[in-house]
């Protein structure tokens, strides 16, 4: 609720502080793997073929996979 007061307030610098949280909140996996698009994308993980930051479903149990197994 205090997220919703906050984009009712109009309290967000712009639309990609707002996007950001959104992902972080409802987007399965997305938390776990925000930090690491670029590193996946170097290790051919993560195919970029979508907006950066946006990833498919697929893309994100694909880096979740990679980084279990890379950290254990």
């Amino acid at each position: 609720m205090r997220c919703l007061d906050m984009i009712h307030e109009r309290r967000f610098k712009d639309d990609e502080e707002l996007l950001e949280i959104i992902k972080r909140l409802f987007i399965p996996g997305y938390e776990q793997v925000r930090h690491h698009f670029d590193e996946a994308i170097e290790a051919g993980i993560l195919e970029p073929n979508t907006s950066h930051g946006y990833p498919h479903m697929n893309q994100i149990k694909d880096i979740l996979a990679w980084l279990q197994s890379e950290h254990g």
